[in-house]
């Protein structure tokens, strides 16, 4: 069962964020984001940590799928191509979904494109078990001991709590 949307009424001037650089992990204040008219500020209460954070971390890219809208301007109903089936091409794919477009995914595995639709309906409807692949938890305070667990052989998820 999904937790109820928490309402903030007063944002700290600064926050804890979590920095990834040359490698290394910290936690450092940072001043509270802007919020432009018509924006929420939304207040994160748990992050996972997975292979595409552990990647960031290595320096081995700067992509987030959750991004590609505020890199391009994609009206909801929109028709889009997305090309590959990989760690970026399907979280792309997916947030453009959930965005309103109507998405054409092209890769090479018939197996992951057919993932695609099945867990967005899963996902909406709750019916997802998820929390079996969480393997530990850390208080975002500890996020470099999350991320040395996180990348231990054979763990699949690592959350951050805030």
């Amino acid at each position: 069962m999904r937790q109820p949307h928490r309402v903030l009424r007063s944002i700290s001037v600064k926050q804890p964020a979590v920095h990834l650089e040359g490698g290394a992990v910290s936690v450092r204040e940072t001043p509270a984001p802007a919020r432009p008219p018509s924006y929420a500020l939304i207040r994160m209460l748990h992050a996972g940590i997975c292979s595409t954070d552990l990647h960031l971390q290595r320096g081995l890219g700067r992509h987030c799928p959750a991004r590609i809208l505020d890199q391009a301007s994609i009206p909801p109903g929109t028709s889009v191509a997305v090309l590959g089936d990989g760690k970026l091409g399907l979280p792309i794919a997916q947030v453009l979904r959930i965005h309103g477009c109507q998405v054409s995914l092209y890769g090479r595995h018939r197996h992951k494109m057919a993932l695609v639709e099945p867990a967005l309906e899963l996902l909406a409807g709750d019916k997802l078990i998820l929390t079996p692949m969480i393997q530990d938890r850390f208080p975002l305070a500890k996020a470099p001991e999350a991320f040395a667990r996180a990348a231990e052989k054979g763990v699949l998820k690592v959350l951050l709590d805030n």
